[in-house]
């Protein structure tokens, strides 16, 4: 057998490509999901939760690693910043927030669509965000402007299951 036969044996489509990816994300949801619930199954038995009205509430940020967490990255943002006397002159300062790699986003939206239909049919909301615990602060994807330095943030899902 040739180069060319090989080539030809190993050929896809653009839909077949995009089905493997498609599964394989669904595969990847599917395992992430899996852990989601036991963390919250957890948290349930712990007695981490929170009351509102006369049903629980639980909140997880489940931080999301290797793979699946390049699927965000940092984007440089240039900035204007005044300086000098009577801030008449000014300068352009790099700052950062993290957007979805462009390279990655087929994969990120085929992956958040999976998860949060999982959730739905357990009736959870899950909402991808860079999350900090330290200041307990979280954004939205793509995020604002952060600063100079992104340090300490994680690329989250955050599920919320009311129960």
């Amino acid at each position: 057998m040739g180069f060319r036969d090989e080539l030809l044996n190993n050929s896809k489509s653009a839909i077949e490509v995009d089905e493997e990816l498609r599964k394989r994300m669904d595969t990847e949801a599917y395992l992430q999901y899996c852990n989601i619930k036991e963390y919250m199954l957890s948290k349930a038995k712990q007695g981490e939760f929170s009351v509102v009205g006369d049903k629980k509430r639980i909140i997880l940020y489940h931080e999301l690693h290797y793979d699946l967490a390049r699927l965000v990255k940092e984007d440089d943002v240039p900035i204007q910043q005044p300086t000098g006397f009577l801030n008449l002159k000014t300068r352009t300062i790099m700052k950062k927030r993290i957007i979805v790699d462009e390279s990655r986003k087929r994969e990120y939206e085929l992956f958040v669509d999976s998860i949060r239909q999982l959730g739905m049919k357990d009736g959870m909301e899950i909402i991808p965000v860079i999350y900090s615990q330290k200041e307990n602060i979280e954004y939205s994807i793509p995020t604002p402007v952060i600063g100079i330095y992104i340090t300490g943030y994680k690329f989250c899902l955050k599920c919320v299951m009311v129960y």
